[in-house]
C-alpha cells in the first residue's frame, strides 16, 4: 500500500511506501521537509507523482539505492528531477546530494543542508532554505533556517573559493573602505600653512648661545645634529614643536595606531583563514626583524660606494645589483638630484627594499596549508601596518621630537601607516592568485617575484616619496588616492573571480 502526502510549501502531491511512514523526507520540487503520515487503509493515489520511482526498472532502482545509501539511512529509489531550480546541487554531487539527500531521522524542527559552495541554498525568490554541517557519522546535521534576501545573502555570508565559508555580515565585507579615511590627515596636512623650520629655529636661537658649527662637527648624522640642537634650547624643543627632544610619548602614539589598525583587521573578513595571532606576528616580525634586515641591507648597499670588483661569476653579479641599490638610495636622499633621478632612486632603492620586506610574511603565509585571498590580503595589511608603525617610531626619534609640530605625528601614524598597509595588502592578493614565484628560489623566481608582485607598489611608493621630496604635496595626495583605488580594485577583482 502507498501513502499520499502533500507538500505544504509547493502543494505537490507525492506517493510514499508504507515503510516511510512517520519519517521526514525532502520534497523533490521545493526541497522543503515533509513528514510522511501513517498509512490510511484503503487509500489509493491517483494522478500523483511517483515520489519514490515506482516506474523505474529494478536495475535503475538498485543503482539509485547504491548512490544514496552512503549518505542516508533510507534506501528507497528516487528519480532524478527533470529540471532543477537555481541553487540545487548537480547530479554528481555526493556531499550534500541535492534533493537526493533524504533524511530518515526526525529533523527536530530544523532545516535542510545548505549548498556548500555559496554558504546558502536559495530558491527562486532569493530566500535561504537553511544551513547545515556534517557530523562524524556521515549523515547531515542541520541548523535552524534563517531567511534572508538575495541581496543580503550576496553581501553577507559570502563564501571563499578556497573554503573559507562564511566571512561575516555585509557591512563587515566593506570595512576596508575605512582605510580611505586614513588619508584624511595627509589631505589636511597638505592644506596647512606650516612655518618653515629655518624661521622657527631662528626664533628659538634668539638670546641663546648655541654654537651650530661645533654641534655639526660633533654630530655623526643629521638626526644626531637635530637632537643635540633641540636639547640645548629651552624646553628641549624648537619653537612650535609639539614634543621635547627627550620624550617617549611617540610610543603611546604607536600603541594607539597599532590598536586601531589591528582592530580593523580583526573586524574585516572574520572567517578568512588568517587568525589574529598570525596577523599580530606578521606585523611584529616586519616591524622588528624585517626593519633590522632592511637597515642592514641598506648599510651594505651604501658601503659599496667607490668599490669595484672584476669577474663574471654570480657573486660579482650580486655585488653590482647591491651596488646599484645603494646608488639608488643615494639618489633618493640627495636633495640636489632632479625629479627623474630621485624617482629612480625611490623606486629601485627605497620602494624595492621596503616592499620586499613587507612581502616576505605573505610568502610564508601562502606556504602554509590553509590559505585564502582574504587571508593573504590581511597578512599583507598587517605586515604593512607593522612596517609603518616601526617607521613612525624611527622618524619621531630622528626628525620629529623637539623639531616638528603635532600634526605630523598624526600623518605619520595614520596616513603613512595606512599607505604601507594598502600597498602590502594589494601585493598579498596578487601573490595569492599567482603563486608561481612564492616557494622556489632562483634568479628567475626572484626577478619574477619583483615583476609580478612588487612592481606596481614600488612605482606608487617611489612616486609618492618623490613628490614629497620635491614638496609637491597635492600630487603626493593624489598618488595616495590612486594607491587606495588600486587596492580597492584588487579586492573587487578577487571577489569577481570568486563568484565566477
Amino acid at each position: 500500500m502507498s501513502i499520499r502526502v502533500t507538500c505544504d510549501s509547493c502543494r505537490t502531491t507525492l506517493r510514499a511506501e508504507d515503510r516511510h511512514a512517520g519519517k521526514r523526507v525532502r520534497c523533490p520540487k521545493c526541497r522543503e521537509p515533509i513528514l510522511v503520515p501513517a498509512p490510511v487503509p484503503g487509500s489509493e493515489d491517483d494522478g500523483s507523482e511517483d515520489f519514490f520511482g515506482a516506474t523505474e526498472s529494478a536495475a535503475s532502482s538498485a543503482a539509485t539505492k547504491s548512490a544514496v545509501s552512503s549518505h542516508v539511512d533510507t534506501d528507497f529509489e528516487v528519480p532524478e528531477p527533470a529540471s532543477r531550480k537555481r541553487g540545487d546541487a548537480p547530479k554528481d554531487r555526493k556531499e550534500d546530494g541535492g534533493w537526493l539527500d533524504l533524511q530518515d531521522d526526525d529533523l527536530r524542527g530544523e532545516a535542510l543542508p545548505r549548498e556548500r559552495q555559496l554558504g546558502r541554498d536559495e530558491g527562486e525568490d532569493g530566500e535561504s532554505t537553511g544551513d547545515s554541517e556534517d557530523d562524524t557519522s556521515g549523515s547531515t546535521r542541520v541548523k535552524p533556517r534563517k531567511k534572508k534576501t538575495k541581496k543580503r545573502a550576496r553581501l553577507g555570508d559570502e563564501g571563499d573559493e578556497s573554503g573559507d565559508g562564511a566571512v561575516g555580515s555585509g557591512w563587515r565585507q566593506n570595512l576596508y573602505w575605512l582605510l580611505l579615511l586614513t588619508l584624511i590627515p595627509l589631505c589636511l596636512h597638505s592644506a596647512m600653512d606650516v612655518r618653515p623650520f629655518e624661521e622657527r629655529l631662528e626664533e628659538s636661537l634668539e638670546g641663546q648661545e648655541v654654537n651650530l658649527e661645533a654641534l655639526a662637527a660633533q654630530s655623526r648624522s643629521v638626526p644626531d645634529f637635530l637632537h643635540s640642537l633641540a636639547m640645548q634650547l629651552p624646553d628641549h624643543k624648537v619653537a612650535d614643536a609639539f614634543l621635547p627632544a627627550d620624550t617617549k610619548l611617540h610610543w603611546v602614539f604607536a600603541g594607539l595606531s597599532a590598536a586601531a589598525f589591528f582592530g580593523l583587521l580583526i573586524a574585516m573578513w572574520p572567517g578568512a583563514r588568517a587568525s589574529p595571532g598570525q596577523l599580530l606576528i606578521a606585523g611584529i616580525v616586519t616591524g622588528t626583524i624585517g626593519i633590522m634586515m632592511l637597515l642592514s641591507f641598506q648599510w651594505i648597499a651604501m658601503s659599496t660606494n667607490g668599490v669595484m670588483v672584476r669577474g663574471r661569476g654570480i657573486l660579482v653579479l650580486l655585488f653590482y645589483i647591491v651596488k646599484f641599490i645603494g646608488f639608488s638610495y643615494r639618489c633618493a636622499v640627495d636633495p640636489e638630484m632632479g625629479f627623474g633621478m630621485s624617482f629612480m632612486g625611490f623606486v629601485c632603492g627605497v620602494g624595492l627594499c621596503e616592499e620586499v620586506c613587507k612581502a616576505l610574511p605573505i610568502a610564508f603565509y601562502l606556504n602554509s596549508e590553509k590559505t585564502s585571498w582574504r587571508g593573504a590580503c590581511l597578512v599583507g595589511l598587517a605586515s604593512g601596518i607593522g612596517f609603518g608603525i616601526s617607521e613612525g617610531i624611527s622618524y619621531s626619534v630622528d626628525y620629529y621630537n623637539g623639531i616638528s609640530g603635532g600634526w605630523i605625528y598624526v600623518v605619520r601614524f595614520v596616513s603613512c601607516v595606512g599607505l604601507h598597509a594598502l600597498w602590502a595588502g594589494a601585493i598579498g592578493i596578487l601573490m595569492y592568485h599567482n603563486q608561481d614565484y612564492v616557494s622556489e628560489f632562483s634568479f628567475d623566481s626572484v626577478f619574477g617575484f619583483i615583476a609580478h608582485y612588487l612592481l606596481i607598489a614600488m612605482v606608487l611608493h617611489g612616486v609618492y616619496d618623490t613628490f614629497l621630496k620635491k614638496e609637491m604635496e597635492l600630487w603626493a595626495l593624489l598618488t595616495a588616492g590612486v594607491s587606495f583605488g588600486w587596492f580597492a580594485f584588487m579586492v573587487a577583482r578577487a571577489r569577481s573571480a570568486e563568484a565566477a
